[in-house]
């Protein structure tokens, strides 16, 4: 953090107020990406509305039902993006509980925006570091016209779609970016201001020069992350492309009295932060800052950087004979060399953590997808990076041009070796040598049985997992006895309703599945429900009850509590009990409740004490003989109708409440049917001490009131009981119930994930890859023969084994309309992964292989967290030498900024995604791939003119060649030296 003397008074909000009668409409601001192609026009400002009432009119629109909503959904992922459409914003919060398709109207209540508004009087104005998907969802205009039709609310917030730089349309969202301002003369008052990704440094620098009173021609901009000018900031750059961190510090650098600037530092400290404190050199354990959001770069950066081979051919220098500056398809040498000083920086040894600033920006101008703060993926940013640096490096500067040939029934040897040839004339460099091999490929017609061979380069194998998953649920389990249990359930994709799931967990805690319901959110959930349709259950409260008896012996309620001031006390899901048929009094109802709250009760004599002194109140109310609506004095819902009456659609959620505090009962019959007005009514607003005409008094004798909530209105209870939901009103709950022991095992979120249904180890991943499989009707092969595109069968085969093989687990499955993350625990071995069952060709060293580093994902798709496993290979040479090797290396985690020593046995987990295995013959000290280069240099004029090429080269990458001591570089035994970059 930086060090401040003073935080002057001006909030973020009076900065708005202060800027905003000149507020540059003439830069539009997008969403963490480039600004877009229009920034120097006018931008229509965005419209807004203040926040409405539901009106009568809007109060008698009909309740959207599930299908609705659906289609709701469904018409906003088909809504494409089209420069200068509007796009609205909406409280991600109530968005969340729209899409799950099971809340009311009522229990949605209105639409919300304010919270991600710097003020609800101006909506134009988002509040600073507000996310998309986080804070609010986007929707287009129509849309919600529609839904604030319906529910009300607002303000109503728009936003135009546009075109950015790079081509991309986005809609342009306006988020400010807070940043810390201070200038030269005066370091100890520092402003809060703001900026927009989009906009120019120029116009930024404008604003903060008019908020610090100095003129911009007297100003030189500055990044002053952490008290040290890392760059100055050019008027023509943009925010975005500034690689700049939210609230961070930026200095307005002013021009002395004598008209020049202050000196500048020699070298803008562009990636240390932190030094070791102790002196101690250790090369490598070094962490990786996050910039926002860019663990997944630094999870693969950290393995490339463990890659040793790699690294010492960068540390040492040997890149830059070798850059190549005109190749069109690189960056002109510039991703190799910040890749290098990054590298440098981390094997230095003397400091905790970089920031890898410098690097991110050009890795963004090679692959523009990584532009911005968002989350991406470790090996898509991996393969762009191995791509660039190659690109970089590549001593062929003239590429010459081969016609393929046909396979011709020739042996796949010399296809192979002459495939192989031509790759290498035209990519040559330490990237080829060291990561790529070759993959078969055989495709053969299904109709004339014509077959095409080919050899085909690859610099990683990307590995399915098997295809068969299982729906993995976390839940609670309450037993009749009140007792909570997390538990965990797996059941298969195929059989995943309701009554699936409480079929296999009777069958785990002994229980009758016929005295088990299920809820989620509150909602208890039709048996015959999937519980695999995933709008309903991700990152849901599930939670499973235990009846004392089956459902047919009277009326299942739904049971939650709060207080008159309508206060949760940390239970905010209903519990479920059977209600006897012969219970016709409040007091019988009462002592039903508390026999079944008993486990929770305290002081029960007391309890009972106060039932025994007070009077009994007068006679209670009584249903009339006709069924009809206790708001009118008539019956409420019958729990005793048959299912013929129920209101809930099989395979809809059951109408019990959802949200409330209040107790709900919900009655069902024994088909699980459940019986109530199809409006679902929350309780939601019941307050005891604002009661309407037909409420309760409250009764003396009781610890708490009981409210019938079955519809809109709070009403007394009337027996033969009929309602169809209840609240119980606790005066003071702390005085009798001990709720805690419920309370924290329900407040966990639950949900599902998908998981394999048996072991899986790497040999099995591979064997999924090598099997044959047929090409799907969307990408066809087209047979020379029969002269048109065939569904021909496809097989791929390791021919050649590179000398670093990376291994991608490809965990994120595509569906019809979203992604998914396969969380299945992958077994790998630590040392001697044989692949020689595999590997066709048997030209090269054996196949077998040790794990130096892993890649992991945490959490879900769309967000979790990156991290990394690796092998510090000086720190464990010099155990080894020490006699403390315990035979799997100095394993290190890598968690951004922090590092920490690991236990290999940690190593695998259901998180790794990306493997990096190192072929064993490569630790000789003989086999020297960088020597190779250095003596491939020699021929590099004879390559990059090779016209004549007659088709003979080597299959591998892998020559060894004997090198000379004073030619390679050696970190291990520089590890406690005061000097770097030392050739041993």
């Amino acid at each position: 953090m930086e060090d401040k003397s003073s935080i002057s008074t001006p909030t973020i909000e009076q900065t708005f107020e202060e800027i905003s009668t000149n507020n540059d409409s003439n830069v539009t601001n997008t969403t963490n990406e480039t600004a877009s192609d229009n920034i120097n026009n006018e931008d229509q400002q965005p419209t807004s509305t203040s926040a409405n009432e539901v009106s009568m009119e809007e109060q008698s629109l009909p309740e959207l039902n599930r299908l609705d909503v659906l289609e709701i959904l469904r018409d906003i992922k088909q809504t494409p993006l089209t420069v200068g459409d509007l796009w609205s914003l909406v409280n991600m919060e109530w968005f969340s509980k729209f899409q799950e398709a099971i809340f009311t109207r009522e229990e949605l209540g209105q639409i919300d925006n304010s919270p991600f508004l710097i003020s609800k009087d101006n909506p134009d104005h988002l509040k600073p570091g507000v996310c998309e998907n986080k804070d609010f969802a986007t929707v287009p205009e129509k849309v919600w016209n529609k839904l604030q039709k319906i529910y009300g609310g607002g303000p109503t917030v728009t936003r135009k779609v546009s075109k950015s730089l790079i081509g991309n349309l986005i809609i342009d969202l306006k988020i400010p970016f807070p940043l810390k301002v201070m200038k030269s003369s005066a370091t100890s008052e520092v402003f809060d201001c703001y900026a927009f990704k989009s906009e120019t440094i120029k116009v930024f620098k404008e604003r903060a020069c008019k908020l610090l009173n100095v003129e911009p021609i007297n100003v030189r901009i500055w990044d002053y992350y952490n008290n040290n000018k890392h760059a100055e900031l050019k008027d023509q750059e943009y925010v975005s492309n500034s690689n700049l961190i939210e609230n961070q510090l930026i200095l307005l650098d002013e021009r002395l009295p004598n008209g020049k600037w202050p000196q500048q530092a020699d070298r803008y400290q562009t990636y240390s932060t932190n030094s070791r404190g102790d002196g101690d050199k250790r090369p490598g354990i070094t962490g990786l800052g996050n910039l926002g959001n860019t663990c997944f770069m630094n999870s693969a950066l950290q393995c490339l950087s463990n890659t040793y081979p790699l690294t010492k051919y960068f540390f040492t220098n040997k890149y830059e004979k070798d850059i190549n500056k005109d190749n069109p398809l690189g960056c002109g040498g510039e991703l190799a060399t910040e890749y290098a000083s990054l590298i440098s920086d981390i094997w230095e040894g003397n400091r905790t953590s970089v920031y890898p600033r410098n690097f991110k920006s050009q890795i963004e101008r090679f692959a523009p997808q990584f532009a911005g703060y968002h989350q991406h993926d470790s090996q898509e940013l991996l393969a762009f990076l191995l791509d660039g640096l190659h690109e970089d490096l590549n001593k062929v500067k003239k590429k010459p041009f081969f016609e393929g040939k046909d396979y011709d029934e020739r042996p796949d040897e010399v296809i192979a070796n002459e495939q192989w040839g031509m790759h290498v004339a035209r990519n040559d460099s330490v990237i080829v040598d060291w990561f790529q091999a070759q993959l078969k490929s055989k495709l053969v017609c299904p109709d004339c049985g014509k077959i095409s061979i080919t050899f085909d380069p690859f610099m990683y194998l990307s590995l399915p997992l098997p295809s068969e998953i299982n729906k993995q649920f976390t839940y609670s389990y309450i037993n009749s006895s009140l007792v909570v249990e997390r538990r965990q359930l797996s059941l298969s994709s195929n059989n995943c309703q309701v009554k699936d799931f409480l079929h296999k967990l009777g069958e785990e805690v002994g229980a009758n599945p016929s005295h088990l319901v299920l809820s989620m959110n509150g909602k208890l959930m039709n048996p015959d429900f999937n519980l695999a349709e995933r709008v309903y259950y991700m990152n849901r409260e599930i939670v499973v009850y235990q009846l004392d008896t089956t459902q047919d012996n009277g009326f299942l309620v739904s049971v939650k509590s709060h207080t008159p001031s309508n206060s949760y006390f940390n239970i905010h899901i209903p519990l479920y009990f059977v209600i006897p048929s012969d219970v016709q009094s409040s007091a019988d109802l009462y002592k039903f409740f508390l026999e079944k709250f008993k486990p929770l009760l305290k002081e029960v004599e007391s309890i009972q004490q106060i039932f025994d002194s007070n009077s009994k109140p007068p006679q209670e109310p009584q249903h009339d003989s006709e069924c009809g609506s206790s708001g009118d004095q008539q019956d409420s819902n019958m729990v005793g109708t048959s299912a013929n009456d129920s209101s809930v659609d099989d395979n809809s959620p059951s109408s019990s409440n959802t949200t409330t505090t209040s107790t709900t009962t919900s009655t069902s019959t024994s088909n699980g049917h459940h019986h109530g007005s199809s409006d679902h009514y929350s309780s939601n607003n019941y307050n005891y001490n604002s009661r309407e005409s037909n409420e309760p008094e409250k009764d003396p004798r009781f610890i708490f009131q009981m409210v019938d909530c079955s519809s809109y209105h709070k009403e007394r209870i009337v027996f033969p009981f009929k309602s169809n939901e209840i609240a119980l009103v606790w005066e003071d709950p702390s005085l009798y119930l001990e709720y805690e022991k419920l309370s924290p095992d329900l407040t966990k979120n639950g949900g599902v994930r998908d998981v394999s249904p048996y072991n899986v180890d790497l040999e099995q991943c591979i064997d999924l890859f090598t099997t044959e499989e047929q090409l799907g009707p969307e990408d066809p092969w087209y047979c020379s023969n029969c002269k048109k595109h065939q569904r021909a069968f496809k097989k791929f085969d390791i021919w050649s084994a590179p000398p670093i093989l990376v291994v991608h687990l490809k965990r994120f499955s595509y569906k019809k309309h979203y992604r998914d993350k396969l969380d299945t625990l992958v077994k790998f071995p630590i040392k001697d992964l044989d692949l020689s069952k595999y590997v066709l060709s048997k030209n090269q060293p054996p196949p077998i292989y040790d794990l130096f580093a892993v890649s992991n994902h945490y959490g879900s798709l769309g967000g979790g967290h990156y991290t990394a496993y690796a092998l510090n290979e000086p720190e464990t040479k010099e155990a080894k030498a020490n006699g403390n090797s315990n035979g799997n290396g100095k394993w290190y985690k890598f968690d951004d900024s922090h590092v920490s020593e690991a236990n290999v046995e940690n190593v695998e987990s259901e998180a790794a995604y990306v493997l990096f295995y190192r072929r064993k013959d490569t630790y000789d000290e003989d086999f020297d791939l960088n020597k190779h280069l250095d003596a491939q240099e020699n021929n590099s004029n004879e390559n990059n003119n090779s016209n004549n090429y007659n088709g003979e080269s080597n299959t591998t990458t892998t020559t060894t060649t004997t090198t000379t001591s004073n030619d390679k570089m050696d970190i291990d035994n520089d590890y406690n030296s005061n000097s770097t970059n030392t050739l041993d």
